[in-house]
């Protein structure tokens, strides 16, 4: 009985001044195991040792033990919104780059120095995603005209960094007059934010290419200007299953806007339009709801011949009464198609030089060629 009792009782001593359990210690009621690898296999050195992760104590390795991903309070972050929480974080994101961990963000942290993510692009290192996430509704704000995120790799007009999913995080701004971003330009190459939420704070404004950036499941709204613009040309973007609303200005603003989708989104109550692109090589807008645009909902007739063009099952509830009095505006076009949608008053404005199939129909004219509200829902736009 004396033996079972024994083995049942958690034994605790004290070990030159650390309070020690079977074998690991507790610093401050985190637990630390003995190792003698690192991560990668290689025996343990100085140059591993962080002060959070791993330890020297006494000329031995320690290991923090947790369970889950790594958390940015474990690096000093105060996670209250107030605190300047950049260098803590930064320290965060560096340690789980370089040893290929995932990090919560277990605060709102506010960031007034850019945080670095550097994943070199194609680099074999970084093939996996580096995952962000939140399960406490944690995120980053900003009250300083920065981006959130950049990287040091040296930036020639092609992205640098790659790879990172953002999770369930919240991205906000103090000011939304500020020129706050999350992205820093086109530094970033494929990146996917999954339920996250952008209030105040707009995605990136670029003046090179972007590529495969991804919107899914998130919610944005309060933003000042252009929620994401890029002067170059677009590839691979999507917004599927959105919301946005509530937006002083235009949400999407594409150049050329290559394999690209926006689809099972809201986009409502922009002081602008909910989409503007120009030219295009393969854009597909559908199963949308826009609602609420005091300009045009789709503008794609800036100055660049739109190719690849198709525009399908979207309901268009456009208030504006004086000048966009269409939903859509269209410039030079060839292939393109405009398939079961409807509008609560004019849908279709065409230039001479507009091709499209047209299969819609409006409440009020389904083009700006129709002498009054059109008796078909079928016309073919030479």
């Amino acid at each position: 009985m004396k033996k079972l009792l024994t083995t049942a009782i958690t034994l605790f001593f004290f070990y030159g001044g650390l309070l020690a359990q079977q074998g690991k210690i507790i610093l401050d009621g985190i637990p630390y195991k003995p190792v003698i690898s690192f991560e990668d296999g290689t025996n343990m050195s100085d140059a591993n040792t962080d002060g959070v992760i791993y330890k020297k104590i006494k000329g031995k390795f320690y290991k923090r033990v947790y369970d889950g991903a790594i958390k940015t309070s474990w690096y000093g972050a105060a996670g209250d919104g107030r605190t300047d929480d950049s260098k803590a974080v930064q320290k965060a994101i560096t340690w789980c780059v370089e040893n290929r961990k995932n990090l919560e963000v277990d605060g709102m942290h506010l960031i007034r120095t850019p945080l670095i993510i550097d994943r070199k692009v194609d680099s074999s290192k970084f093939y996996e995603y580096f995952i962000l996430s939140s399960n406490s509704g944690g995120g980053f704000v900003t009250d300083t005209a920065i981006p959130i995120f950049t990287s040091s790799i040296p930036f020639t007009g092609s992205p640098v960094s790659q790879l990172v999913n953002f999770r369930d995080i919240t991205f906000r701004t103090t000011d939304n007059n500020l020129a706050s971003f999350v992205l820093d330009s086109s530094k970033f190459l494929r990146i996917q934010f999954v339920n996250c939420s952008f209030n105040g704070i707009k995605l990136l404004n670029a003046n090179k290419y972007v590529q495969t950036i991804y919107l899914t499941n998130c919610n944005i709204r309060n933003f000042k200007g252009y929620f994401f613009k890029c002067m170059s040309n677009t590839y691979d973007f999507k917004m599927i299953g959105s919301i946005a609303e509530h937006g002083d200005g235009t949400c999407l603003y594409l150049t050329n806007p290559t394999g690209c989708s926006i689809q099972s989104s809201l986009i409502e109550g922009m002081k602008g339009t909910a989409i503007t692109f120009n030219g295009s090589r393969g854009i597909n807008i559908s199963g949308n709801y826009f609602e609420g645009n005091e300009e045009a909902d789709i503008r794609c007739d800036v100055k660049a011949l739109c190719r690849g063009v198709a525009i399908i099952g979207n309901l268009f509830a456009n208030i504006n009464k004086t000048g966009n009095l269409y939903s859509i505006y269209w410039g030079p076009t060839v292939g393109a198609v405009s398939y079961g949608n409807d509008a609560m008053t004019n849908l279709h404005f065409l230039s001479d030089k507009t091709d499209v199939d047209i299969k819609d129909g409006a409440k009020n004219k389904l083009t700006n060629r129709d002498e009054s509200k059109p008796d078909s829902v079928n016309v073919v736009i030479p």
